[in-house]
């Protein structure tokens, strides 16, 4: 198994939250698409998930800030 520095990780999760964005966008096309329809019940289940993923991709964010601070901290360490 292949150790990865937190620093990698941290962008693993970057890389996460992109791909997230990108469904997000392409659900918000749908979205309005069901708004022209008036699709009422589509409309709903499309609302939920965009939210759902924005919870997702904050929560990947804020991991890989958390990483990436942890591991400036722990290199700050080694150093002094």
């Amino acid at each position: 198994m292949e150790r990865e520095s937190l620093l990698d990780l941290s962008e693993k999760y970057v890389e996460g939250s992109y791909f997230i964005g990108e469904l997000i966008d392409k659900n918000g096309d749908r979205l309005k698409a069901a708004v022209r329809n008036g699709d009422r019940n589509e409309m709903l289940r499309l609302t939920s998930l965009i939210a759902e993923l924005g919870n997702h991709k904050r929560e990947l964010l804020d991991t890989a800030n958390k990483l990436r601070d942890y591991y400036k901290f722990s290199c700050e360490t080694l150093k002094g």
